[in-house]
């Protein structure tokens, strides 16, 4: 669609209501009574820093496309990582310590792998344990590398999704909202809440990025109660 129209508002729009149209008639067709977790994962003015990082100096190509929409590091669950990212794995950009193993959350996912596996029989299911787990296959494969800090200590946290301590802990929902989803937290603020200031409110920006979450999660009411509860929980405790 780039290639087409070019870079203007109107590849924008039409692309986004390709993509939501294609999501929505995804989920007409596919949704349950239950917690579905298959059609719903694999999709999710001047630049500031975090947009410029991010952002795509070329259109990619469809193979490049595929190559990020089905990685198996970030197909179940995400947005994980950006496409900007996946170019400089490719491109084999992105480098780490030579001859040293990467510090992977990948132990940590096998921990929690191991204890659903043990105790699921007396528990409902649940995905918990797959934000840890491809977290760890991300690092794995060299998107978690984010280079190095203030001392020089190598970083592989750029697919960090889940703080697991402050998560079981926290005794307040902005502390589970900041410790779960992390990066699609981000996706969501950097492309959709940051891309509403022309409302010129925040809380505007806010009930309209937490409906856009609803919308993107499926079609069952549940979803809409579920994030206008956030929205009144979150202001309350501010």
């Amino acid at each position: 669609m780039l290639r087409l129209m070019g870079r203007t508002v109107t590849t924008v729009l039409s692309s986004f209501i390709f993509q939501m149209v294609y999501l929505l008639a995804g989920y007409y067709f596919t949704a349950t009574e239950e917690y579905d977790i298959k059609w719903t994962m694999p999709h999710c003015s001047q630049l500031n820093a975090e947009q410029q990082k991010a952002a795509l100096p070329t259109v990619p190509s469809l193979l490049e496309v595929c190559g990020f929409a089905y990685f198996y590091g970030g197909f179940l669950v995400g947005p994980q990582f950006t496409l900007r990212s996946y170019q400089s794995l490719v491109a084999a950009s992105f480098t780490d310590s030579p001859g040293k193993p990467p510090n992977s959350g990948f132990g940590l996912g096998l921990l929690c792998l191991t204890i659903y596996a043990i105790f699921s029989p007396h528990y409902a299911e649940s995905y918990f344990l797959t934000d840890e787990y491809e977290e760890g296959v991300c690092i794995l494969s060299g998107l978690g590398y984010n280079g190095v800090d203030q001392n020089g200590n190598h970083q592989w946290d750029a697919c960090a999704n889940m703080k697991v301590w402050l998560f079981e802990t926290t005794p307040l929902f902005t502390g589970t909202i900041s410790s779960f989803n992390i990066n699609t937290n981000a996706w969501v603020a950097r492309h959709v809440f940051k891309r509403l200031r022309f409302l010129g409110n925040k809380i505007l920006s806010q009930v309209a990025t937490l409906m856009f979450l609803a919308i993107w999660h499926g079609l069952h009411s549940g979803y809409i109660i579920c994030f206008s509860m956030e929205f009144i929980i979150v202001n309350v405790e501010k």
